[in-house]
């Protein structure tokens, strides 16, 4: 069976959001931000262009474009956002839309906004508004809506902060600037830093032009941003190989559309010359893994060893002395993994019940885990989905790539007791890696020494083979980490043992 991994397109599609969306300007006590910029923020009286278009490009092809509106109201703006993008993934051609409408203050000063994406059958939508220092959203995704509230520590604004900055002539080459940001889709701050470099002629369409160029980093994603003295983004850059482009509405429209498209995950697949025949056999396997620091796949799970350049990743053995049962007794350690998340609901009623056909009369553990596993790879049909996986979309729709599988999973495990995590990495498929995301379960043992297992659904793998290579964990906003390996990471198999 081919694979059908297509995390890193849901994870581009949520960045580019988050950088272009909101923006949280506060009094920050780092060093590297001098309080008067913030302070004098609202002041800048530079207005935003009317109307902007950008052209999206993937390895130097176009794949789709942006187109933001901005509209003079009495008391500020009302901001309208539009992307389009038609990749192609595995063969096939996809349309993702997305639009956000905003209304702000005449200091940009977010009040309300909605943002809505729409990708075949699967849509999601988000509503919110500002009161104080609280961001109330309503999300809406598998037939329900859920109410959350975020604190914030100072009003949220629109992200033309850095081209307001600009446009007072106060980006400076060497200036430093630290900007916490929120995204709704996964509920999380996000701090962004921004360092300024010199000013450079920067090639855009058919015209060269003078700009600043900014580095901007959040989390461990890099990305880089070509701002003109007036304040105005000509070019932005990002990982795997997207560009932004400024482009004239009838540019952007009609014209650079290829007849044939780069396809966005073959193209990041990571080619390797030993074949493997069948990678559930093997019980160990050394990777040497070049091109890009892998520090920080040390200490991720207990089955994967880093040393220098080299990964070991060994197969849990020895499962038969974990006799723990359902529901695994919480300690602090595991609540926030029994705990429900907006895209994974525990707490509704359709969950539990399918949780417990698929769980049976089942009490251990081990085989709990089993039984889940089993069930949502045959309760899924495997095809790609590009959204916001939430797991009660997913179990209504009954369709989905790893993503879903996995979102599903850690809802029906937590549902019953079992703690469950959400891992993203790497797996090996037909002479390649790709990028994956797959379940860890906490099994209990004898003396309370219990173990976290790696679990595939979309595989129906208990314990996962060992050619997972972890790369982070949790939702979404920690799921970006991987981009940073996009495109650089090179992979030799150094050993395998059956």
């Amino acid at each position: 069976m081919k694979l059908r991994v297509w995390t890193l397109l849901k994870v581009l599609i949520l960045v580019v959001w988050a950088l272009q969306l909101v923006e949280l300007q506060r009094k920050s006590r780092s060093p590297l931000l001098p309080p008067a910029e913030i302070l004098d923020l609202d002041a800048f009286a530079a207005e935003p262009p009317a109307e902007t278009w950008m052209g999206v490009y993937y390895q130097g092809k176009k794949i789709g474009y942006t187109n933001a509106v901005w509209s003079a109201e009495e008391d500020g703006y009302r901001v309208v956002e539009r992307a389009l993008l038609s990749p192609k993934i595995m063969g096939e051609a996809k349309e993702i839309k997305t639009a956000t409408h905003a209304r702000v203050g005449p200091d940009y000063s977010l009040r309300s906004l909605e943002f809505k994406m729409e990708s075949g059958p699967v849509d999601f939508f988000l509503t919110g508004t500002v009161e104080g220092h609280r961001l109330k959203l309503t999300v809406r995704s598998g037939g329900r809506d859920s109410n959350h509230e975020i604190e914030l520590q100072e009003t949220p604004r629109l992200a033309a902060a850095v081209q307001r900055i600009a446009a007072q002539k106060k980006l400076q080459p060497g200036a430093r600037y630290r900007m916490p940001i929120f995204d709704p889709s996964v509920m999380a701050n996000q701090e962004l830093v921004v360092e300024v470099g010199g000013r450079e002629r920067v090639a855009v369409g058919r015209e060269v032009v003078d700009a600043y160029k900014l580095h901007q980093v959040m989390g461990s994603v890099e990305s880089w941003t070509w701002v003109t003295p007036e304040g105005e983004t000509v070019k932005e850059e990002s990982p795997m190989g997207f560009t932004l482009l400024r482009e004239t509405a009838e540019q952007a429209l009609s014209e650079g559309w290829p007849t044939e498209q780069v396809d966005l995950i073959a193209s990041t697949a990571i080619p390797v010359e030993e074949f493997i025949a069948d990678p559930t056999a093997l019980s160990l396997i050394s990777l040497r893994l070049r091109g890009a620091p892998i520090r920080s796949l040390s200490g991720l799970t207990e089955r994967q060893e880093v040393s220098g350049e080299v990964v070991t990743i060994r197969k849990e053995s020895g499962l038969e002395t974990l006799k723990g049962r359902l529901p695994v007794p919480v300690d602090k350690g595991l609540k926030a993994f029994l705990e429900p998340e907006v895209l994974i609901p525990t707490e509704d009623p359709r969950l539990a019940a399918v949780a417990r056909t698929a769980l049976g009369t089942e009490t251990g553990a081990l085989a709990g885990a089993r039984r889940l596993t089993s069930f949502v790879y045959s309760y899924l049909e495997k095809v790609p989905t590009v959204s916001i996986p939430d797991a009660l979309q997913v179990l209504e729709s009954r369709r989905g790539d790893c993503n879903e599988h996995a979102v599903l999973f850690a809802a029906l495990a937590r549902v019953v007791g079992l703690p469950a995590k959400v891992a993203v990495g790497l797996v090996y498929n037909g002479g390649s890696f790709y990028y994956h995301a797959w379940n860890e379960v906490y099994v209990p043992g004898a003396g309370g020494r219990g173990r976290w297992i790696a679990v595939d659904s979309a595989l129906n793998q208990v314990p996962a083979d060992v050619t997972h290579l972890k790369m982070a964990e949790g939702g979404l906003e920690n799921q970006i980490q991987i981009m940073t390996y996009v495109g650089h990471l090179r992979i030799d198999i150094l050993r395998t043992v059956k």
